[in-house]
């Protein structure tokens, strides 16, 4: 991989949540393509520091599929990712099963 695919954060995604990535590796994990090329555009937007709206069904794997690329952006620039919920339900989820998955890959 050349250094300039190692800087790039949505290439790195794209390795993460393949079937062969940390994501792909873990117990339990289903491959969804719509999930990695969801968090190829998260990363592709912060690393252009612009704005994404995006709009996927129950099941796409929307919470990891942002999570992941803000976890990896805040520690490559040491500051803290902030993510906002409409829910208290998503919260509990984020907080009680997500976090704790990207903590451990990430």
């Amino acid at each position: 991989m050349s250094a300039e695919a190692q800087g790039n954060l949505a290439f790195r995604m794209g390795e993460f949540f393949s079937d062969g990535g940390k994501l792909g590796k873990a117990k339990g994990y289903e491959s969804r393509p719509g999930q990695a090329r969801m968090a190829e555009r998260v990363a592709e937007t912060i690393e252009d520091r612009k704005h994404l709206v995006v709009e996927a069904g129950t099941g796409t794997g929307k919470s990891l599929a942002y999570l992941v690329p803000a976890a990896y952006a805040a520690q490559e620039l040491g500051k803290k990712a902030i993510i906002s919920t409409y829910t208290i339900h998503l919260q509990e989820q984020l907080f009680g099963k997500d976090v704790p998955i990207v903590q451990s890959l990430v």
